[in-house]
């Protein structure tokens, strides 16, 4: 019985650690700017995961929003804009850079 409980015990912290524990906190959201001086091939590596609402603290307000808050379009820098969309959880999902 002791050996159950602790079995018990033991998923449940595992479960909850999970749960808990999924996704990147938007306080390590690089700004805007610095993300221009990435290689593009390294821009979805480094945003994958954040929330919407993470990007949206951090970088203000899009230029332009897709239909049903399923992407946004930030310019990059001068010559490129970034554009993000998002899974059914509001994560970013894909990440593509093209030049204006």
């Amino acid at each position: 019985m002791k050996k159950r409980l602790i079995s018990l015990l033991f998923l449940l912290f595992l479960l909850t650690s999970l749960l808990t524990g999924c996704g990147k906190s938007g306080s390590t959201l690089p700004p805007l700017g610095a993300l221009a001086a990435l290689p593009e091939t390294r821009l979805g590596d480094t945003l994958q995961g954040y929330k919407r609402d993470d990007l949206l603290l951090t970088w203000g307000e899009p230029e332009r929003t897709m239909q049903g808050n399923l992407g946004d379009v930030w310019r990059l820098d001068e010559e490129r804009e970034v554009t993000i969309l998002y899974d059914e959880y509001g994560k970013v999902f894909v990440v593509t850079v093209k030049k204006q």
